[in-house]
Formats: structure tokens, C-alpha cells, sequence
């Protein structure tokens, strides 16, 4: 079975990744991921995609 990731962990990547975002002057970000590399779509949405691909936006 795989951890889940703490709410807490999820609010203070996205409060990181928004300080950056709004640095670089970007509005979007897009990860994707697939059952070889999940860890960009789970870092931020805890899903860990098997057998398919996954985007988080």
C-alpha cells in the first residue's frame, strides 16, 4: 500500500509553487505523469497513476 501524502503537505507545496508561479510571472502549470514516473502528479495530488497516464492543472 502506498502512504498518503498529509493535507498539510499538499497546502504548503501549493502556497510554494503559487510564491514561485507568481515570481515567474506564470498562470498555469501543468505536470504530467505515467506508471514509470508518477512522483510530478503525486507531489502534487496524491494520485499515483498505474496502467494509464496522468495531468494535474
Amino acid at each position: 500500500m502506498i502512504n498518503q501524502i498529509p493535507q498539510h503537505e499538499f497546502i504548503q507545496r501549493v502556497k510554494s509553487l503559487q510564491e514561485k508561479m507568481k515570481k515567474e510571472n506564470l498562470d498555469v502549470i501543468i505536470t504530467f505523469g505515467d506508471e514509470a514516473e508518477p512522483q510530478y502528479v503525486r507531489y502534487f495530488s496524491d494520485y499515483w497513476p498505474s496502467f494509464e497516464s496522468a495531468g494535474v492543472f
